[in-house]
C-alpha cells in the first residue's frame, strides 16, 4: 500500500503511529510466559523532512520471555514483493511457520537463510530473544523425526549406543569410549568392559549380521559421517535399529 504525506501528516505522526514500545509493555505486564512479536515493517523513512533519518526500525531489547523477529537488520530496510503478495520477509516466514517440528529459534533460521537467497543477500531478518524452552508453530508428525535430527551430536552418540548396548563383543565398547570418551553413555560403557568377557581369537568375534543389521550398519555409518538421511532411512533407523 502506498502512503502520500503532507504536513498535516507529519504532524499527526505522533498520534497516529504505533509505538512497538508500548506494546512490549502491555506483553511484560501480562506476564505470559512467553510472547512472539514479528516486525514487517522495515522500510525506508516515509517522512524525510523529519529528524529520524535512519533507514529500517531501531534495535530493542525483547523482555524476559519475548521473541522479536524484524523482517531486516537494525538500520536496514525491507524489500517487498510483488505487487499483490506478501513482502519477501513474510512470504518466508509463512512457508517455514507451516514446517511441523521445528522450533521457533530454528523455524526463524530457515527464514533467515531463504529472504538472504532470494534478496542477493540485500537483506537479513533480525530477531531479539530473551526466551525458555521451545515452541512450536506446528507439532512434529508423531512418529517421525524432525530433519534437525540427523546432525544432532546427542541423538548420533544415542543411536551409537543403542547399536552396541547388548553386544558381547568388549571391542565394541572399547570403540564407543574411544569415539566417545566423556559421552553420556561412558560410565556404562566402561562397567560392560568389565564384566563382558574377552572373545578367543579362534571363535568368530559376532555371529554373521542378518540383511537388516547391515542396513543399521549402513545408515548410522552414514549418520556418524553427517549424511542427511531421507525419510525412509530416519523411519528405518526408529523401527529397526535396537
Amino acid at each position: 500500500m502506498n502512503l502520500v504525506f503532507d504536513d498535516r501528516a507529519v504532524a499527526d505522526l505522533e498520534a497516529n503511529a504505533y509505538d512497538v514500545s508500548r506494546v512490549l509493555r502491555g506483553m511484560q505486564a501480562a506476564q505470559n510466559e512467553m510472547n512472539i512479536v514479528i516486525l514487517d515493517a522495515c522500510r525506508d523513512n516515509p517522512l524525510p523532512r523529519t529528524r529520524g533519518i535512519e533507514r529500517g526500525l531501531a534495535r530493542m531489547d525483547a523482555p524476559s520471555g519475548t521473541f522479536i523477529a524484524y523482517a531486516a537488520a537494525p538500520g536496514h530496510a525491507a524489500q517487498d514483493g510483488v505487487v499483490g503478495t506478501n513482502g519477501i520477509f513474510t512470504g518466508e516466514l509463512v512457508k517455514a511457520m507451516a514446517e511441523p517440528g521445528l522450533p521457533l529459534e530454528q523455524m526463524f533460521k530457515k527464514v533467515i537463510a531463504a529472504v538472504r537467497a532470494d534478496t542477493g543477500g540485500h537483506q537479513q531478518p533480525w530477531s531479539e530473544a530473551s526466551i525458555q524452552g521451545d515452541f512450536y508453530f506446528r507439532a512434529a508428525v508423531p512418529g517421525s523425526l524432525p530433519a534437525s535430527a540427523d546432525l544432532d551430536p546427542k541423538r548420533i552418540e544415542l543411536a551409537y549406543w543403542e547399536s552396541i548396548k547388548n553386544s558381547h563383543n568388549p571391542e565394541d565398547f572399547r570403540a564407543y569410549l574411544k569415539k566417545y570418551p566423556q559421552g553420556d553413555f561412558a560410565g556404562l560403557a566402561a562397567n560392560r568392559l568389565k564384566v563382558v568377557p574377552a572373545v578367543p581369537a579362534s571363535e568368530p568375534i559376532a555371529p554373521p549380521k542378518t540383511q537388516s543389521g547391515k542396513r543399521c550398519e549402513a545408515i548410522l555409518e552414514r549418520v556418524q559421517l553427517g549424511d542427511p538421511l531421507n525419510e525412509e532411512d530416519r523411519g528405518y533407523l526408529k523401527d529397526h535399529c535396537k
